[in-house]
């Protein structure tokens, strides 16, 4: 879904995680970080919130942190590289209770345009690098 933010997905979390699913991938945070309005902390909240519901539901959260806005983006938007760093500094080293996966593997040449929404190779290597770091099997 496009253009949505982390108080989107944490609604939706509520709504739909339940104790049916194995796994919830989290993956969020581009859009808050490209809106004036939206801090790193107020996103990274939102995104603890979900892996909160996920572990009392009994459902394994997996957060990827995204691709490295300072290699990847071309926006005149000067605080997205910025506020995008700081999100995934929060995530790689203070969220509690989550497989966190550091998906900054792509690069702009993986990207369809300037805000990075990734083409088939973007996809590709952030899901190896989810793989490898969950130990998942290939079938």
């Amino acid at each position: 879904v496009g253009g949505k933010t982390t108080s989107w997905m944490l609604q939706q979390a509520q709504m739909y995680v339940t104790s049916n699913y194995d796994y919830c991938f989290i993956y969020g945070g581009a859009n808050d970080m490209y809106n004036s309005h939206i801090s790193a902390g107020m996103a990274f909240n939102n995104i603890q919130y979900m892996v909160n519901i996920c572990k009392y539901k009994g459902v394994k959260p997996i957060v990827l942190t995204g691709f490295d806005y300072s290699v990847c983006t071309r926006t005149e938007n000067k605080a997205y590289p910025g506020k995008g760093a700081e999100l995934q500094r929060m995530l790689l080293g203070q969220l509690q209770n989550a497989t966190v996966v550091d998906t900054r593997v792509v690069y702009r040449s993986d990207c369809g345009d300037a805000l990075c929404h990734m083409n088939y190779s973007g996809h590709q290597k952030m899901a190896q690098a989810v793989i490898r770091a969950c130990k998942f099997r290939k079938y």
